[in-house]
């Protein structure tokens, strides 16, 4: 049986965890963070990250204007060995030059070992002169590998000769604030951070425990568990929530009922109206909190679509923006899921504003590359709001299969309704 695989789930450049927020690079320089602290370094600030197949690539331009490649990849040694008796000059010093070279280069020279001792981590590197065929010219090029806490990372660079004084300091800069296997665990407080008195988040209380019989002491955004129930019984005007908060309709609905869906999407209804929508009707449904839609059932699903309500709080003594209202929202959302780790941040858009004269409607979209899957994925947000409810949708897709999505999205905001409350769902909407 093969080994399954370890994936590295890469940080953004700027990302801090725990006790790595006190960390500083020189001026001018950036962070990157692998696996929550597993591998960090500093690189020029101005750099690009791209994904390649094995490895991750710094570019000091964005290729093919790049005159200075560096890359990393990391290797997970066996744990309970003393690995002190295989210093990693041996390691270099076993490498051959011809196992560097490939159709696109050929190695020249190569310079002595140079070892760094620095508590429990060790750097061992050498300088190559390689020849590029394709371009025709001599090029510089280096390798590290480094090691601590069963962490073996290896790291290359290559630069033009004549770049030499501009690219030195990078890789003495590289070397210099290595650290390996510092890993800092996810701090859990058990109050919210982003939930301030002065901040746009403490208007909002999760309603996922509503869903179903699950308690009312289940984790929100901003209330004490302890008062929570008290502060949304007194917002409840409406039907109480029951057991049976969703329903598919499979029979016709009543003559002008209003609610129609479009062809190859059915209806759904949670909480007696409180939020409806279509969703393709040949998707799964996973109703533990928060409700959550599928192509397929995990884990062959390629898509999932999360739904979140919130109901003002007590607190709430001015109403945000629709725009600032997403932007909040999908902070909680990160907040109360830190397990969820959706990749390597690509960028993300701006908040775009869907005119709409029954309820206020913004949404978002944010790229990301999926270690895990191996590829790019599309993050939409979007936030509803209208009768004293908020709904948040998140829906994942991957980036090769937006023409698809887009479809799916765009019947997604077109259909949502909110507040349209029924006193029997089942007469209308069965299972």
């Amino acid at each position: 049986m093969s080994k399954q695989k370890r994936v590295m789930r890469w940080a953004r450049p700027d990302e801090r965890v725990g006790k790595l927020q006190n960390y500083k690079p020189k001026p001018g320089n950036k962070v990157f963070i692998a696996n929550r602290g597993e591998v960090r370094f500093d690189l020029p600030e101005d750099w690009v990250i791209n994904f390649g197949d094995d490895s991750i690539r710094f570019n000091d331009k964005e290729p093919p204007d790049d005159n200075c490649l560096l890359q990393l990849s990391v290797h997970y040694l066996p744990p309970g060995i003393d690995w002190t008796g295989l210093p990693l000059k041996n390691l270099i010093d076993g490498l051959n030059s011809e196992d560097r070279d490939n159709d696109e280069h050929k190695t020249l020279s190569r310079g002595p070992v140079v070892e760094i001792k620095r508590g429990n981590l060790e750097i061992a590197w050498f300088e190559s002169r390689v020849f590029h065929y394709k371009e025709n010219r001599e090029a510089i090029s280096r390798l590290a590998l480094a090691r601590a806490h069963d962490i073996q990372p290896l790291i290359t660079i290559d630069f033009w000769p004549e770049d030499h004084k501009k690219f030195d300091p990078v890789w003495n800069e590289v070397l210099r604030s290595l650290a390996v296997g510092e890993t800092v665990p996810k701090a859990e407080p058990q109050i919210n951070p982003l939930a301030k008195e002065d901040s746009l988040l403490n208007p909002y209380s999760s309603t996922a425990s509503l869903f179903g019989p699950a308690p009312m002491t289940k984790k929100g955004a901003s209330i004490p568990a302890q008062t929570k129930a008290n502060q949304l019984d007194k917002l409840s005007p409406k039907p109480p929530p029951s057991d049976k908060w969703e329903q598919d309709y499979s029979l016709p609905l009543p003559e002008n009922h209003g609610w129609k869906s479009a062809l190859g999407y059915k209806i759904f209804v949670a909480n007696r109206g409180e939020v409806r929508l279509d969703y393709p009707e040949n998707w799964e449904i996973d109703r533990t909190p928060p409700i959550t839609f599928r192509d397929n059932p995990p884990p062959a699903d390629t898509c999932r679509m999360r739904l979140f309500i919130y109901h003002p709080t007590e607190h709430q003594k001015k109403v945000p923006p629709i725009s600032e209202a997403l932007v909040d929202l999908i902070d909680i959302v990160k907040y109360e899921n830190p397990d969820e780790d959706p990749g390597y941040s690509l960028g993300r858009g701006d908040v775009v504003v869907v005119p709409r004269d029954d309820l206020e409607l913004a949404w978002r979209q944010a790229r990301f590359f999926n270690p895990n899957r191996g590829r790019e994925e599309i993050t939409r947000s979007a936030v509803a709001r209208a009768a004293g409810s908020i709904a948040l949708f998140i829906l994942d897709f991957p980036a090769e299969e937006r023409e698809k999505y887009d479809a799916i999205w765009d019947e997604v905001l077109r259909s949502i309704q909110m507040g349209l409350y029924i006193e029997d769902p089942q007469r209308y909407f069965l299972h």
